[in-house]
């Protein structure tokens, strides 16, 4: 499921097979979003573990379990904001209701899925100009599902690099450079 921002957007995605949704008020919603959506996702979550994987016997015993079974459903919100302050703000803002109500997520950069994407270009401005390059809808979900697998990728390293710093810690950091520790104005904590 794709989160976005305004009805366009969701129509551009509905037009590739994709599911998405928006808010009214665009951008200024995310809290609306997370709240319409933790229900669902965690229905969703619940329904999948409890379908076995490729059970031609209704009576015989699932070969593996659903938590390791491929082809489970895993549901996945993609936040895909404008490529703006807003659109940015929109998506971290979601991010973070998102881990508050336990939604799988992940925030789809729009200048990592098209670096010529204009100022407030969005996911429609992306698949006209796939569009007029040419490509078949085959094509555009190929590369917005390698740019959501990479999304994913350098979420799970930022991941890594924030329980680093919590068992050491440490400040904040950037791609696991660590910061520069700020010694409080009273005493030497370390």
């Amino acid at each position: 499921v794709f989160a976005v921002a305004g009805e366009q957007a969701v129509d551009t995605l509905a037009l590739l097979g994709l599911a998405a949704t928006t808010n009214q008020g665009g951008e200024a919603g995310a809290a609306q979003i997370a709240l319409y959506l933790a229900p669902i996702f965690q229905e969703v979550a619940v329904s999948a573990k409890a379908v076995p994987e490729l059970m031609p016997d209704a009576e015989q015993e699932p070969e593996v379990s659903p938590s390791e079974a491929p082809n489970v459903l895993k549901p996945l919100l993609v936040i895909w904001g404008d490529n703006d302050p807003k659109g940015s703000d929109f998506a971290n803002e979601l991010h973070k209701l998102c881990l508050t109500h336990r939604i799988p997520h992940v925030i789809l950069d729009p200048l990592l899925v098209w670096s010529g994407m204009p100022k407030k270009g969005d996911c429609k401005d992306w698949v006209d100009w796939c569009r007029s390059q040419s490509m078949s809808d085959e094509e555009i979900l190929i590369r917005l599902e390698l740019a959501i697998e990479a999304a994913i990728d350098s979420a799970e390293e930022d991941s890594g690099y924030r329980l680093q710093r919590n068992n050491w810690n440490a400040p904040t950091s950037w791609k696991g450079e660590i910061g520069k520790w700020i010694q409080p104005k009273e005493g030497n904590p370390y």
